[in-house]
This record gives C-alpha cells, structure tokens and sequence, in this order.
C-alpha cells in the first residue's frame, strides 16, 4: 500500500453544559499545543443546542401544571495536523493520553484520528 500523504489529522469534539470549564479547558490544550510547533491546530466552535424538558407537577393527569427545564450544550471542534514521523506519533499519542486523563468531569470528549493510508 502507498501513503496517500503524509499528514495525519486528528479531530476532537468537546462538549458540555457548562460554557466556563469547557473554555478553561480548551485555554489549557491551546497553551500545551502552542509550546510544540510541530502541530497546527484550529479551533471551531460550533452553535449551541438547546433541549427543554417538561415535566408534570402533580402526581395526577393535569396537563395545566407542567414545570419546564433547559439545557443548553456547547461544543467545540479542535483539529490537530502535524506531519508523519515516528517521534511526532509518540509525542501526540502521549498528548492524546495526557488529554483524555486530565478531562473535567463536565465535558464530553470524542477523539477521531484521520490518516491517509
């Protein structure tokens, strides 16, 4: 098999519902990213969802008591490019391992590695 190029992608999506720890939390990946030059990385955000929850007040089937609840989440696309070497694979895996131990209990995190091979 030939390598198609030799760049490797990764994209992280964080989510959560409170806007704070996940912006906190994004300071500290940019702050550890922006020491390596190696990586390139942008930052998208992406609009916030909002659910509403209702629920009834009373124990009985009166539809005219209902208490309503909102969630808003927020979420955020991280992509990391760097070029293919294997001290660069090394030093992201361990990135990789340092970012999923250190996740507030608060955010949601989903890591996809796209590599052209």
């Amino acid at each position: 098999m030939f390598i198609k190029s030799s760049k490797i992608y990764c994209t992280i999506t964080f989510k959560s519902a409170d806007r704070n720890a996940l912006i906190n939390y994004l300071n500290k990946i940019k702050l550890i990213l922006s020491y390596n030059k190696n990586y390139t990385y942008t930052l998208t955000s992406k609009p916030q969802k909002k659910k509403r929850f209702f629920i009834l007040r009373s124990p009985h089937v009166y539809k005219k008591s209902l208490e309503t609840f909102e969630e808003q989440i927020f979420s955020n696309i991280l992509t990391i490019q760097f070029d293919y070497s294997s001290i660069l694979y090394s030093e992201f895996l361990t990135l990789m391992t340092f970012i999923k131990r250190n996740i507030p209990l608060n955010i949601n995190i989903t890591i996809k590695l796209h590599n052209n091979v």
